[in-house]
């Protein structure tokens, strides 16, 4: 029943990983800088393209993490990406409670093979300014010992605002919105067990956040983006840290690649009893992701 548990905790802590990471920044072309990215949309070139005043760039795109571009106009970023975290921490069910020490090596070997589904997608738009982001996160893992089969379905959707602050070579937005967690297992005794147990926690936490990216040269910017959530109001976490910093590589108008690595901290709790879950971890892996700009 141990090694159920085990896969338990680590289904559960990195669909709370990967969700979240969610959203974080782009970078600025020779002149400006982007989450979870901007860059012009017409030219020809890669080139950094001069806005009509000499003193204001536009900006290059960057992963999850985007920065809108300082030109007249909607745009849109889609962005397909990939995290697997190592973990650490500690889940809690009812009266059971297990410790999750994993690194990025034993995240891929224990969890990948088991996962039946998956969904990591990032999209980012805005106009003038202001601009949305959303991250959707879906994770189905189903491990398999002789005893029991653990069936996991954890969802992670952030959907948030952003308004830019300081735009030029370095560029800073502000990030306000919300982050919606919904984990569902179910744990089936082999070989047949009419009376599975079934378990789903959902909830929301309300984010607060900063991105800020700088351009280096034509093709690379590097970004950063922090953010806290939670603030243990109804439900919520008691607090969720999500950090990510990365890079930037703009391959040409429509396409860049983007790649880094990423903290997340989450600590919930709720429930008494049989009722009782608990989930305080922490998820920090590299990542890559594909973006597609429009």
């Amino acid at each position: 029943m141990k090694p159920a548990l085990r896969f338990l905790a680590i289904s559960l802590s990195i669909a709370a990983a990967a969700g979240s990471a969610s959203a974080q920044y782009v970078a600025p072309v020779a002149g400006s800088p982007a989450a979870e990215m901007p860059t012009t949309f017409s030219g020809s070139a890669p080139n950094p393209v001069v806005s009509d005043s000499p003193s204001v760039m536009r900006p290059l795109p960057a992963e999850n993490l985007a920065v809108f571009p300082t030109q007249d106009g909607p745009w849109l970023l889609v962005a397909p990406y990939g995290w697997v975290p190592g973990m650490k921490g500690t889940i809690a069910a009812g009266e059971r409670s297990t410790h999750v020490d994993l690194s990025v090596g034993d995240a891929i070997r224990d969890v990948l093979p088991d996962t039946r589904g998956a969904l990591m997608l990032h999209v980012e738009g805005g106009m003038d300014g202001v601009g949305f982001i959303t991250d959707l996160m879906y994770l189905n893992v189903r491990p398999l010992d002789d005893f029991l089969r653990v069936d996991s379905k954890s969802a992670i959707l952030e959907v948030l605002g952003f308004y830019r602050v300081l735009d030029g070579r370095c560029m800073f937005d502000v990030l306000v919105g919300g982050r919606y967690y919904d984990f569902t297992n179910t744990i089936t005794v082999q070989p047949i067990d009419f009376t599975p147990a079934n378990r789903t926690n959902a909830w929301w936490d309300a984010v607060v956040g900063v991105r800020g990216s700088v351009h280096v040269n034509e093709r690379l910017a590097l970004f950063a983006r922090a953010d806290y959530g939670g603030f243990d109001i109804s439900g919520s976490s008691k607090q969720a840290c999500n950090v990510v910093l990365g890079f930037d590589w703009h391959c040409c108008d429509c396409l860049s690649v983007y790649g880094g690595y990423k903290w997340l901290k989450i600590d919930h709790t709720e429930g008494e009893g049989l009722n009782y879950s608990k989930i305080d971890m922490t998820l920090s892996g590299p990542f890559v992701a594909l973006g597609l700009r429009f």
